[in-house]
């Protein structure tokens, strides 16, 4: 598994976020789990969303077909969408 970020705007907030998670199938179908959505606090529809892929390039190419393409597309989204793969950086134990 990795986490992917994606950042975008959105033209209304509350709206994105239902049509975002009416597409809950399609997640689970692909073994992606959302980490997270984070709203900008001085532009509340700017977003950075961090996902757990199992694979990022799989993932990539699943952005590309026309089923996700058109859900993207519907969900409100006021701009580009981008992606981007990030890895772990460390662990830092607690304990001994």
């Amino acid at each position: 598994m990795a986490i992917v970020f994606s950042r975008t705007g959105v033209r209304d907030y509350d709206e994105w976020l239902r049509v975002f998670e009416s597409h809950e199938k399609i997640r689970e179908d692909g073994n992606i789990s959302v980490v997270g959505i984070f709203r900008n606090a001085a532009e509340p529809d700017d977003l950075l969303i961090a996902i757990d892929v199992p694979d990022p390039d799989a993932f990539g190419e699943m952005l590309k077909t026309p089923m996700l393409v058109n859900a993207i597309r519907e969900s409100g989204i006021s701009t580009d969408v981008e992606y981007w793969a990030g890895d772990p950086l460390a662990t830092v134990p607690l304990s001994d």
